[in-house]
């Protein structure tokens, strides 16, 4: 059986529809990783994939040449393809918001 922590980890990509731009990466826990993104970036995402599976470099490797800065690509129809051909296509929203503290962490 998965443990929530192992279901947590891999490889997650966030789409900034505005900018046009996609982010391809890994984290050990998925969730949080992207709420600190979406906190820090100027503009609404959209969470578009995701694998348990630690796929980063195989995706940055066939998406280079979109490649515009960090973890940070052009959102062509090459970038979205690779994205779906390695991970479970998500359209769901980033919420920034902080979650809020259980009573133990007031």
């Amino acid at each position: 059986m998965t443990s929530r922590r192992q279901a947590d980890r891999g490889t997650y990509a966030l789409l900034a529809p505005s900018a046009n731009r996609v982010k391809v990466g890994s984290a050990s826990n998925i969730d949080t990783r992207i709420r600190d993104i979406a906190r820090i970036c100027p503009v609404p995402l959209m969470l578009i994939g995701r694998s348990n599976s630690f796929v980063e470099s195989r995706i940055h490797d066939e998406i280079a040449t979109a490649h515009v800065n960090g973890e940070w690509f052009e959102a062509t129809p090459e970038v979205l393809a690779a994205i779906e051909r390695h991970m479970v296509r998500i359209e769901r929203p980033v919420d920034a918001s902080p979650r809020e503290k259980s009573r133990w962490h007031r």
